[in-house]
């Protein structure tokens, strides 16, 4: 009987142990279309910027909290735009009411790239003041591209031993040397 007991325990301190608010990362809460009042709707489109042309893509939503040092994750959900590359996803906001932490879109489609600017945006401040309004949360998808560079050396001897070359990807320069 005693046996039965501490492990009765036991099982009941490891469950209450894991159902406790923390850094684990839960299953998706919500299927997008179950919630009908005083609901988060995030809604927008995925586009090629560079030639304003729709990407279906897989879209997920998470929340990120900082709990103390480790930041919390949680996956809202996770599904496709159209054909268009519009989403629509709203859920119970009941739980993020306060404000606290902020929600990050992303999309990802084979062929594209997804960076820290690209594929992804972030919206920090979400309250009950935002309940049932949709909040908009266009994504830009950049594609993959290959570059080749040949060079030519007319005089071998001339060369100093350092070729430098830069490049623009979006609004931001990098240069290597």
């Amino acid at each position: 009987m005693k046996a039965t007991i501490k492990l009765f325990a036991t099982v009941f301190m490891a469950c209450s142990l894991l159902a406790w608010p923390g850094c684990i990362d839960r299953d998706p809460l919500f299927d997008g279309d179950s919630c009908m009042e005083d609901c988060i709707v995030f809604e927008g489109f995925v586009t090629d910027p560079n030639n304003n042309v729709p990407v279906p893509s897989e879209i997920t939503i998470e929340h990120i909290t900082s709990q103390s040092i480790i930041p919390r994750l949680q996956t809202i959900g996770k599904f496709d735009t159209d054909a268009n590359g519009y989403f629509e996803f709203s859920f119970d906001g009941t739980n993020y009411a306060d404000g606290a932490g902020y929600f990050e879109i992303s999309a990802v489609q084979e062929g594209y790239l997804t960076t820290e600017n690209d594929g992804r945006t972030v919206t920090s401040i979400v309250d009950s003041t935002f309940f049932d309004s949709p909040i908009n949360a266009n994504i830009e998808l950049r594609p993959e591209a290959a570059l080749e560079v040949r060079l030519s050396i007319a005089d071998p001897a001339s060369l100093s031993g350092w070729f430098t070359y830069q490049y623009k990807y979006g609004a931001t320069k990098y240069g290597v040397t």
